[in-house]
């Protein structure tokens, strides 16, 4: 759970391999492409860019957000790499790399995202993108190579990975909430970082609901909540603006 978030995942990879004794055991998790959770995180931290880490988590604190959402929250939008790669790829670099039995492990708790994808519809699959990539191997050879170094194209996100459209239906209610923050800005009406601040909590806070809840996910809810969100924003841009 600690490569995804470094400068080098794969020199990490590789090394973590060197010092491993033969037939020793690997476990290693990483995040897998794809899937609602991760395209908001990153719609997320296009929105909080050029905000201050510190002072987002006292604004957070007045709130009175639990300190484990903070922590979990901080994480996913200001740690400076934040990759997720596709099974195929982590698969073959595991290999490549002389491991044994380098398969995901599928199953988690009930609202684990590899778990949800194990008898999900196809909708389901594709909200859950990848799932969590999680494996127990066992070095059993030496490295054959790097032909299937862990990806890292421009941008830093890991696996080249085309969203599904289940996911992208998002996009149009979270563009209109990015373009409310942008006239809300304008306007002087409100500080714009703590609407930011807000906006981020209340779209993350939902989106971890609807996949820890257990049964079908709630997409038709999470847009209407998204859709709720841009009337309220509509509504602060028409607000007078702030005096000198």
């Amino acid at each position: 759970g600690v490569l995804h978030h470094t400068a080098d995942p794969d020199k990490g990879l590789a090394e973590i391999t060197r010092v491993l004794k033969p037939g020793g055991h690997l476990w290693l998790y990483l995040y897998g492409s794809g899937g609602l959770y991760w395209h908001v995180m990153y719609w997320i931290r296009g929105i909080l860019s050029g905000v201050d880490l510190q002072q987002c988590i006292l604004l957070l604190r007045l709130m009175g957000a639990p300190i484990r959402r903070i922590a979990e929250w901080i994480d996913d939008w200001f740690v400076p790499y934040l990759r997720a790669y596709t099974a195929e790829d982590v698969t073959s670099r595991l290999r490549e790399l002389g491991y044994d039995n380098a398969e995901v492990l599928r199953r988690g708790v009930h609202y684990d995202t590899s778990q949800r994808r194990v008898d999900a519809s196809s909708i389901e699959m594709d909200l859950m993108g990848q799932g969590d990539l999680r494996f127990f191997c066992t070095k059993v050879g030496a490295p054959k190579g790097a032909l299937h170094k862990l990806p890292d194209p421009p941008g830093g996100r890991g696996s080249s990975y085309a969203e599904k459209p289940a996911v992208l239906q998002v996009d149009k209610p979270l563009a209109r909430i990015e373009s409310g923050l942008g006239k809300l800005q304008a306007s002087g009406a409100f500080d714009a970082r703590t609407c930011k601040i807000l906006v981020s909590r209340a779209v993350h806070e939902k989106v971890r609901d609807l996949l820890e809840s257990e049964g079908p996910a709630d997409v038709p809810g999470f847009l209407t909540h998204l859709s709720a969100l841009g009337d309220l924003l509509d509504g602060m841009t028409h607000l007078p603006g702030r005096r000198a």
